[in-house]
């Protein structure tokens, strides 16, 4: 029977060490684990505020790439209306272009110094003027708010190119009439 004590005593004794490394693991395992799932949930907040930012950038860049388009293709309409020389032509195809940008009722161009801007109130008119003489009008009917800046933008586009069509004209006609005597040169 003395032979089952010590075994007994060394049984309790393991016991005793189990329970104490029981207590120190599931302390230690504890403290650890908090730690991972605080890491985790600090991951979890970092990936979502990157998942927020990368939404955030590629909607910016969407838009980006909204306004570089437009800006090409008004890019792409002067040029086109800088090739023309003709007013009339400029015109129509100033029109015909400028309802893929801008909705507008109507878009005229009345020509002539003379031309009746009085009964155009509700309109924007914009004047085609070289040095201190008007050649005409631009009228835009049915002009959006959110619109006007860019009709400004293409209008002076297209007033430019109209300008530039009326100078050429005139260049031409110095070159084939005398300024002083009037008469053809040659």
């Amino acid at each position: 029977a003395e032979r089952k004590k010590p075994g007994m005593l060394c049984l309790a004794f393991i016991l005793l060490l189990l329970a104490l490394l029981n207590i120190f693991l599931s302390r230690h395992l504890k403290a650890g684990l908090n730690r991972l799932r605080e890491s985790q949930e600090a991951l979890r907040q970092e990936w979502d505020a990157m998942r927020k930012d990368a939404l955030q950038i590629k909607s910016a860049n969407a838009e980006l790439e909204k306004v570089a388009s437009e800006t090409m293709a008004l890019y792409d309409m002067t040029k086109d209306l800088r090739k023309e020389l003709d007013e009339d032509l400029i015109f129509k195809l100033f029109r015909e272009r400028i309802k893929n940008h801008i909705r507008l009722e109507e878009c005229l161009f009345l020509k002539g110094e003379a031309a009746d801007t009085r009964t155009l109130q509700d309109k924007t008119v914009l004047p085609l003027c070289i040095e201190k003489n008007t050649l005409g009008y631009l009228v835009a009917g049915g002009l959006k708010e959110a619109d006007e800046e860019k009709f400004h933008i293409l209008a002076r586009q297209f007033l430019s190119a109209a300008r530039g069509a009326v100078l050429f004209q005139r260049v031409q006609e110095l070159a084939i009439i005398d300024s002083l005597t009037q008469i053809f040169n040659r």
